[in-house]
């Protein structure tokens, strides 16, 4: 088999007819000829046609397209897709795209999925907790006190979730309504809200309890609704003032014949000096920021961490955001008694030492929401000492000052400005941008300081 392709040196423009001239030269026979043969013409780029000696795509050339192999196919596509200069334009775009696909996925964070399989594995009691040693053959279902699945339904991880939540199940609702409650009053109803066995405590209010879980549950498990329910209550809206009588009967409150004090969590303490500041920036979600904190604070953990503090509005971020060492917390949470987040927390314990005292009123964070707040206050109409200390005091604590208290604020702030008066030094280090509200920096801190800014009353 023999065949050539030729490429003019120039587009031959075609009116109907081409003639071809071929001169045939033989030095062993001058008379052989070549006789019959095929002329095809095409108009494609040039180079796009070659001559491949490969002798399974000349079979496939050769074999009548019905008659082809799918293996033939793939051949003579494989030849068409290599000589194509469109596809080889658009091959290059490709081979880009996925490499910068490939290097966005290196950027990419992954995370481990669960995946069911295909066959339940064989699960067998560990004999004295020994999972070498195997005992009897067990299978998958709910305890036998509560209400049982359908016989008819596989027992996997999708069965368990809708038992969960099923109003037929007693458990997750009242657990879910007491962890709520507990978050609200100190206290749950089931006090071991961890524990709602034999080996925890008997509810306080147990017919109370039956009913917020069984509403929670006809509301559509709404926690919206739960929330709203309980604290437009009349037992939520009591003062916590002591009074002698229910003193006397109930000297711990289970009974709720008052409200509880409490004091925030640790993430509300900050939170609650940068809502007072007029500093705080409410954006919802984003990456984590790092707040001002006392340096080096991370020199003496178990390995040395770098903390750039941030700038700008990221620094005013709700303590939610804090980034956080799970070796090194923030200083500020762990002194606050923020629970390990390395294992799962139910109830935050709360404890009332000198320290927290220390970091209210020294804490870098802290003292620069006081200094804000100070800034502005003075920018308030108000020239008068009693009127702004009333409004400061009012604006900390959601409560106008008593009378000896308001005096008290009175006496500090005199006593303040003699003590600046005599030291601009000092006076400069309390406030840089107006050294002349030193004095009143002092009284806000003292404010922000009271057990009762940071306490839920």
């Amino acid at each position: 088999d023999h065949w050539a392709i030729f490429y003019p040196d120039a587009p031959v423009a075609l009116d109907g007819s081409v003639a071809f001239r071929i001169l045939h030269e033989s030095a062993r026979n001058s008379r052989y000829m070549v006789g019959r043969f095929a002329v095809s013409l095409a108009e494609i780029p040039e180079g796009l046609l070659t001559l491949n000696s490969a002798k399974d795509l000349i079979a496939a050339v050769k074999t009548p397209a019905k008659k082809r192999s799918k293996k033939q196919k793939q051949l003579l596509l494989a030849e068409y897709q290599n000589q194509d200069p469109d596809r080889k334009r658009l091959s290059v775009t490709v081979e880009r795209l996925e490499s910068q696909k490939s290097k966005l996925d290196a950027q990419a964070v992954t995370t481990m999925v669960m995946r069911e399989g295909k066959t339940m594995r064989e699960s067998n009691v560990h004999l004295r907790g020994d999972f070498l040693r195997k005992g009897d053959k067990v299978s998958s279902d709910v305890p036998a006190f509560l209400p049982q699945l359908p016989k008819d339904v596989k027992r996997d991880r999708m069965a368990l979730a809708k038992w969960l939540v099923h109003p037929d199940n007693p458990l997750t609702a009242r657990v879910t309504v007491n962890r709520v409650w507990m978050r609200y009053f100190g206290t749950g109803l089931v006090e071991t809200d961890n524990d709602f066995g034999t080996q925890g405590s008997d509810p306080t209010h147990p017919e109370l309890l039956d009913w917020l879980a069984g509403e929670f549950v006809r509301q559509g498990w709404s926690q919206k609704k739960l929330h709203e329910l309980i604290v437009t209550s009349a037992t939520y809206r009591q003062a916590s003032h002591r009074r002698p009588a229910p003193q006397r009967v109930d000297p711990v409150n289970r009974l709720l014949a008052r409200q509880n004090r409490i004091r925030v969590d640790a993430e509300l303490v900050r939170d609650v000096a940068l809502a007072v500041s007029g500093k705080l920036n409410r954006t919802i979600g984003g990456a984590s920021v790092h707040p001002p904190q006392p340096d080096g604070v991370y020199n003496f953990t178990q390995s040395k961490k770098k903390w750039n503090v941030v700038e700008g509005p990221q620094k005013y971020r709700r303590t939610m955001y804090t980034f956080f060492y799970r070796s090194a917390p923030y200083p500020m949470l762990t002194t606050f008694d923020v629970p390990d987040l390395s294992a799962t927390c139910t109830s935050r314990p709360r404890s009332n030492t000198p320290l927290q005292s220390l970091a209210m009123a020294n804490d870098e964070g802290i003292f620069e929401m006081v200094q804000a707040l100070v800034e502005d206050e003075l920018k308030r109409e108000e020239k008068d000492d009693e009127a702004r200390l009333s409004h400061l005091f009012r604006r900390c604590l959601a409560r106008p000052p008593a009378s000896w208290e308001l005096s008290r604020l009175q006496e500090y702030l005199e006593a303040q400005r003699r003590e600046f008066a005599d030291d601009e030094k000092a006076a400069k280090q309390v406030a840089m941008k107006n050294p002349k509200s030193a004095a009143w920096v002092m009284v806000a801190r003292a404010v922000m300081n009271l057990d009762e800014f940071i306490t839920r009353e």
